[in-house]
């Protein structure tokens, strides 16, 4: 929600039980912490006859947020027009209205309707972070690096502005810059797990893989559900040779990411490092196997596959996966040697 919205629930909700408008219609049913009673609540709100017209609008923008989280994103904008229709000169039911577009995978008009409602106010952060997204996802870098700017001036206070501006900053490997921004975040919501695990892939593109290891963990603290953020806390540990917990830590990411084929052959690959830092090479080997049937031309699973049949005293595939794999990658062999493989 924007922060008009929650001006509006504030202003209601502090009132007490009973909130009622002018015309005597009680209003309290629609600023429920239950979803279904909210819904329930503004929709008598909205068929009062007796509401007044700021009240339908309040009733629309919440039970229209109450639609989005209940994933009725098509009921939500319905809402939101009907708001707008009642006060167009509102920047809240053109905000909410972005935002359902955005779910609904149309960052264009989300665009549109957060320009409009920056026309209309333009000192709300949200506004500009919200239609920082929209751009990223049309690729509208510039663009985006430019909202995100205004959102933090706006507001320094505002942790989600500090993450988004860090993902474009990401985007163009800038990631002195992104670390910057996520440690801000981090400072304002110390309890954002976007931020620890965003400044954790920085890290690890610096090769930073101790403090990688540190952002990752806080990570998984505070999303034990995360599985990119295990994998990529089993490789940075097994990247620096911290091997205590990391196959468990590996194996969480397996378990979490089975049923998406990107990231469960990340973690396969991830556990087999695992297993050939520990010189486990039966392991390390059936673990780049498993991986390669997912991806076979991963250049990274074959040579760390040849690395251990080569330990295993099969050097004939040794020498065939290792030519397969700096076919694909030419500096893999660097790559590796970079890691302190033993």
């Amino acid at each position: 929600m924007l922060l008009s919205g929650w001006v509006i629930l504030a202003a209601l909700t502090t009132a007490g039980p009973g909130v009622t408008d002018a015309a005597g219609v009680d209003i309290s049913g629609c600023l429920h912490q239950n979803i279904s009673r909210t819904i329930t609540g503004c929709s008598a709100v909205i068929a009062s006859d007796n509401a007044t017209p700021a009240n339908k609008f309040a009733a629309y923008i919440f039970r229209g947020i109450a639609y989005r989280l209940t994933h009725k994103v098509d009921l939500a904008i319905a809402d939101a027009n009907y708001a707008i229709s009642l006060f167009p000169g509102n920047y809240e039911g053109y905000g909410e209205r972005a935002i359902d577009e955005m779910s609904l995978g149309e960052p264009s008009q989300a665009v549109a309707d957060d320009t409009k409602a920056i026309s209309l106010y333009g000192f709300n952060d949200a506004l500009y972070d919200e239609r920082s997204l929209a751009e990223q996802d049309m690729g509208a870098w510039d663009k985006a690096l430019a909202d995100s700017t205004e959102a933090v001036k706006l507001n320094p206070k505002n942790a989600l502005a500090f993450l988004h501006r860090a993902f474009i900053y990401d985007h163009q490997t800038n990631w002195t810059a992104a670390i910057a921004d996520n440690t801000q975040a981090i400072q304002i919501a110390p309890k954002l797990e976007e931020a620890f695990f965003d400044r954790g892939v920085d890290d690890m593109n610096l090769g930073n893989y101790q403090q990688a290891v540190a952002d990752n963990s806080q990570a998984v603290k505070l999303n034990g559900l995360d599985g990119v953020a295990w994998n990529n806390l089993c490789y940075s540990q097994a990247i620096i040779g911290t091997l205590q917990d990391v196959i468990a830590n590996c194996n969480n990411a397996i378990l979490l990411n089975f049923g998406d084929p990107t990231n469960e052959e990340i973690s396969l690959n991830s556990r087999a490092y695992a297993y050939l830092q520990m010189r486990n090479y039966p392991l390390s080997i059936k673990d780049y196997k498993a991986s390669l049937v997912i991806l076979p031309t991963d250049a990274d699973s074959l040579f760390g596959l040849s690395i251990a049949e080569q330990a295993s005293g099969d050097a004939a595939s040794a020498a065939r996966d290792a030519a397969a794999a700096q076919k694909i990658d030419p500096s893999i062999v660097k790559d590796f040697a970079n890691h302190h493989v033993p």
